[in-house]
């Protein structure tokens, strides 16, 4: 559990917060308290994460994100209650800040709410100069100049130059990469900045808001601050007996157990379940109603299960882009000194991969697979060879708690030595090997129609201990050949120094 989240407070499914040197959480929830803005221990928390600070006190990131279903407080708990008190209690000087929906009805919904609070407390209707109601101009000046304004999204390209230190981006699901052109550039020149997306899971075409997610996921963006609450797996990988053949539809008897039946999977992506805001029945109710179509399945998995739907273009920062790939095929590359072998293993079993690298000529380091053997009778004999006739840097590089874990014994009784890469070191070795794609460029292969295949086909995974590696669950096809070159590419990276001697493979 992360060390802000005390016991008894539902640890959100990501919560990241790059290293902080305090948080003005405490001043937002007092600030909160005092306005009658009712926050369970879940929210007050997480304006503790979202509300952090850095340097000279300025907000410790120019982004922060906030996704999670519907009616569990993140939009007038949580989002406003920072918003109102950047407006009211931080502004040192005259600024603007925007809260911006999709839909007119929400936005209108979020400033009936702030004029509500106003009429309620005193303290801050005294401070308000003048309230504009007119439709599609609606925003709140105080007497120092400062303003807060309340704008929809929906129409034709959207509202452009919002300049203010603050902007609220509500329903970011429905974001695109237009509307983020059209926004961020107006906030470059303020001196404390921030920027807050707030939303539920994302649909086939939120690539904007995966984009988000999949910063946040690998929990070492010192940019983003993100809390998402999510049940276990996805779309993609949605934990039901039937896998991915499960049609998600309440009471049909064919799926076996659904994850979308387990109310575990329930309180995980809704915490105000467990403050008693959200009954239990009342969600059965919506299960019972929604899972009766494709439709109304993916309402629900989005919603109570905070599975953003696939599809769309994944703005990945960390993908190897095909072009380069392609950019690092070199028919007559080859190794030149001692080499590095590696072997893996698809989930089946029916197929073994044996990589080889080892440094080119000019410097750079070579990848490859050598051999891809069907079945593994003989697989350990093939090593013995291989690492007998050609001098080594080290010795078989594998990932033992992976499927060839089940070849153990057969390398054992060969006397092939081998050396283990837990999933750690497996995690970075994934990075390392982008890295060695896309930013050095000095890493090729003959590009060799089997391996390019397996990277073709391939998916990360974002693990939540952070980092990410090339799933095999979720790739298509067998991705043995692509694991084992970034087995040998750690191999040659954690082992330099050798000796010339041209090898061919």
């Amino acid at each position: 559990m992360s060390v802000l989240s005390p016991p008894g407070i539902l640890e959100p499914s990501t919560l990241w917060v790059p290293p902080r040197l305090g948080t003005y959480g405490d001043v937002v929830n007092g600030w909160a308290t005092d306005m009658r803005i009712p926050r369970d221990l879940e929210q007050q928390r997480d304006i503790d994460c979202l509300a952090s600070y850095g340097a000279e006190g300025r907000w410790l990131t120019t982004q922060v994100a906030m996704i999670e279903g519907r009616q569990n407080g993140k939009t007038k708990a949580v989002a406003l209650s920072i918003a109102l008190a950047d407006f009211f209690v931080f502004n040192l000087e005259p600024d603007r800040i925007f809260w911006t929906s999709h839909k007119m009805s929400t936005t209108l919904d979020v400033f009936n709410t702030v004029l509500r609070l106003i009429e309620e407390n005193p303290e801050l209707s005294s401070r308000v100069k003048y309230i504009c109601r007119i439709q599609s101009k609606e925003h709140i000046e105080l007497h120092d100049g400062s303003i807060m304004a309340f704008v929809a999204r929906e129409g034709p390209g959207g509202p452009r130059g919002l300049n203010g230190k603050r902007i609220v981006f509500d329903e970011a699901l429905f974001l695109t990469m237009a509307n983020m052109g059209a926004f961020l550039p107006t906030m470059s020149s303020k001196d404390n900045p921030q920027v807050m997306f707030v939303s539920s899971a994302g649909l086939a075409s939120s690539d904007f808001l995966r984009s988000i997610q999949a910063r946040g996921r690998r929990l070492n963006d010192p940019s983003l601050i993100m809390i998402e609450y999510k049940a276990p797996g996805g779309w993609d990988d949605p934990g039901c007996e039937r896998g991915l053949q499960c049609d998600h539809i309440y009471g049909n008897d064919l799926n076996g157990r659904c994850a979308m039946d387990n109310q575990q999977n329930w309180m995980h992506a809704n915490h105000a379940l467990h403050r008693g805001r959200m009954r239990i029945s009342v969600i059965e109710d919506e299960s019972r109603t929604l899972r009766t179509n494709l439709e109304g399945v993916r309402e629900f998995g989005r919603e109570r299960m905070g599975w953003t739907e696939l599809g769309g273009v994944p703005m990945d920062p960390d993908q190897i882009p095909k072009n380069l790939w392609a950019k690092q095929t070199d028919p007559q590359s080859s190794i030149d000194g001692e080499v590095v072998f590696a072997v893996d293993m698809n989930p089946a079993g029916t197929h073994v991969s044996i990589g080889v690298g080892g440094f080119r000529k000019d410097g750079s380091i070579h990848f490859g697979v050598i051999d891809y053997i069907t079945g593994t009778e003989g697989v350990a004999k093939r090593l013995l060879d291989l690492t007998e006739k050609h001098e080594t840097l080290c010795g078989v590089l594998w990932c033992p708690d992976a499927p060839i874990g089940a070849l153990r014994k057969q390398f054992e009784d060969a006397g092939v030595f081998m050396v283990d890469v837990p999933m750690r070191e497996y995690t970075e070795a994934c990075g390392a090997f982008r890295n060695h794609i896309v930013d050095a460029g000095d890493a090729w292969h003959a590009g060799a129609r089997i391996l390019t295949t397996a990277f073709e086909g391939s998916v990360r995974v974002v693990r939540q201990e952070g980092g990410w590696i090339f799933g095999r669950r979720k790739s298509a096809g067998d991705i043995s050949p692509l694991v084992v070159s970034v087995l040998v590419v750690k191999g040659v990276d954690d082992n330099r120094g050798a000796d010339p001697d041209v090898y061919s493979f």
